[in-house]
Parts: structure tokens; sequence; C-alpha cells
């Protein structure tokens, strides 16, 4: 074998090396992705054993006002499916970074007691170990939700999530004379 003839051999090696490194990764962050979809939309469906099967034993749960693991996380999960009914999750987007992610999504229910319903857009943050999800951070504002439960903003069930719904209010900084 000529070094030109061995030089492209180990060349072509080692693009299809890369290339299989690649079409890995691809995989890995699909994987990642139908986790932590299954994860959210589990939810929706209520599936109990969808939702234990994408947690990590060693799963931290947070969002505001809890800091829980794997059973605080089903306790939540349980109650959530007791007090709440036609619950949607819309998906905006999943972000995976190695084993890392983050979602965009809107989360809308309706509380069985009052009958009223609230969508509030999301962000949760992430990581997977061991094929389950081990860290999820959830940032919302819940004001969002009380405030439209009230009846003081509008409903905007399946529109591109943001923290509030767009509202008809002047502020100070708006420039349109507005008050604190």
């Amino acid at each position: 074998m000529t070094e030109e003839l061995r030089k492209a051999a180990v060349c072509a090696v080692l693009l299809v090396c890369a290339g299989c490194g690649g079409a890995g990764r691809d995989v890995e962050t699909r994987d990642i992705e139908t986790l932590v979809r299954d994860s959210l939309e589990s939810w929706q469906t209520g599936d109990e054993a969808v939702f234990v099967a994408t947690a990590h034993p060693d799963m931290l749960f947070a969002f505001p006002g809890e800091r829980t693991d794997v059973p605080g996380a089903l306790n939540v999960f349980r109650y959530w499916q007791q007090n709440y009914e036609n619950t949607r999750v819309y998906i905006h987007w999943v972000l995976v970074d190695g084993n890392r992610f983050a979602v965009e999504y809107q989360f809308a229910t309706t509380k069985k007691a009052t009958g009223k319903r609230s969508a509030a857009g999301t962000v949760a943050i992430g990581e997977v170990r061991d094929g389950g999800i081990v860290l999820l951070k959830e940032y919302t504002d819940g004001r969002a939700s009380r405030m439209q439960e009230a009846g003081e903003l509008p409903l905007d069930e399946g529109e591109v999530p943001f923290p509030w719904p767009k509202v008809d209010r002047v502020y100070p900084w708006s420039g349109d004379g507005g008050t604190d």
C-alpha cells in the first residue's frame, strides 16, 4: 500500500467515525427530547407510570414554592390529577445540549373546585442521567394563573408561550403617561 493510499484510507475511516459520532449524538438528542416531551405530556394524560418512568431515582424537581425528590414530585402529580382537569401541555420547543435541556411550553388547566381555566407560559431547564430526568427546574410566574382565574388577565391558551398574556395596559415606561 502506498503512503498516499494509506493516508486516504485513514482519512476515510476518520470521516466514517466522525459521522457515526454525530449520528449517535443526534439519537441522544432525540432520546432526551422524547423523554422531556413524555414527562410533560404525562401531566396532560394523567399517566402516572409514564411520569415515574421519565424520572431518575435521584431527581430534584423544583418550581416556585417547592423543591422535592421523586416521591414528592409524585405527590404533586397526584394532587394535580385530583384537583385539576382538562390539562393541556403545549410544547413550543425543546433544546438539548449534551445531557442538559431547556423547554418552553404553555401549561393550561382547569381547577375542578372553581371551573376556572388558566394557561401559563413556562420555561424549564434540566438534566438527564442514565435515561431519566435527574433535575427539572420550572420557571413560571404563578401570578398569571391566579390573575386569569380571577378574570384579571386574558386566557391565551394554545398561543406561543410568553410569561404573561398580552394585555392592554399603560405603564410609566410605555411613554403613554401611565402610572405605577
